[in-house]
């Protein structure tokens, strides 16, 4: 059996390049990386560009060796996890789906099961990708995660940050984390700690 530590794992949902959802997701580690005590790490799923998808995936003698590693790197390890997830057709990328399934047969329980998630949908529209996070909060409680009740969709995310520093810049959304991504990050440092 694999160990957890009092890690987070910023998931940058998606794998297209030069995307606004990566550029947030930097700018919000920043934030949480001064925020939080623990090891806070990027995950960014274009690290599955151009990888095959193969008919054994779900065989877990057959794991891709990227997923295996990033699965070992970033999922397994963490105590609690931040999607951020562009708003696509509607819902998120399917590469995330992808990911998670495709940990999923490998030591299923450690990967997301009894942790915590906290939903971030981003869009250039202005819902912030609602629905996705609706999707995605469905796929989580499956898989028996522990989703933070309060959601934030972020409208017109090409506008709030300093995409050069890169920076969170809206003083309203930068009130909102700080209200709601703070006490998440506590709560969970102390159920880990109360393990110990």
């Amino acid at each position: 059996m694999m160990t957890q530590n009092n890690s987070i794992t910023i998931i940058s949902g998606t794998n297209r390049s030069g995307s606004n959802t990566r550029i947030f997701t930097e700018a919000l580690h920043r934030l949480v990386d001064q925020w939080s005590e623990a090891d806070v790490n990027i995950l960014d799923l274009r690290e599955l560009q151009g990888m095959d998808i193969r008919n054994g995936m779900f065989d877990a003698n057959q794991q891709h060796p990227i997923v295996k590693e990033l699965q070992d790197q970033f999922i397994i390890p963490a105590s609690k996890f931040i999607f951020v997830v562009p708003e696509y057709n509607g819902s998120f990328p399917g590469i995330v789906k992808y990911f998670i399934d495709a940990c999923s047969v490998r030591h299923f329980p450690e990967n997301f099961m009894n942790k915590s998630a906290f939903l971030i949908g981003v869009s250039t529209g202005r819902a912030g990708n609602i629905r996705g996070l609706d999707h995605l909060t469905g796929i989580l409680n499956y898989l028996q995660t522990h989703v933070h009740p309060m959601r934030i969709p972020v409208s017109k995310v090409d506008s709030i940050m300093n995409i050069e520093t890169p920076e969170i810049t809206d003083p309203e959304l930068l009130g909102v984390l700080e209200q709601h991504l703070l006490p998440f990050m506590q709560e969970e440092n102390k159920v880990v700690q109360a393990q110990k």
